[in-house]
């Protein structure tokens, strides 16, 4: 059973997840891997919902937290 979401759209198709830019991002996060997807965004001069489609579907990344933090900080700790 079709559904409309598998009906053919009209309109310039998506060109953001290139090669190209797969390849752009991918070369940006091995050389700092502490970049967010807005600052590779900005970086690179795309939307940061394309950065976060081509890390997570064509890169197979996903963030990781390094630290856990406690939420309430003692005087020595905030220092």
């Amino acid at each position: 059973m079709k559904t409309p979401k598998d009906d053919a759209r009209s309109g310039r198709p998506s060109t953001s997840s290139g090669n190209e830019n797969i390849d752009s991002v991918r070369s940006l996060v091995l050389s700092d891997r502490q970049l967010t997807v807005r600052m590779i965004a900005e970086e690179l001069g795309l939307g940061k919902s394309s950065i976060h489609t081509i890390l997570t579907e064509h890169l197979d990344m996903k963030k990781v937290c390094a630290k856990i933090v406690p939420k309430l900080l003692t005087p020595e700790q905030k220092l």
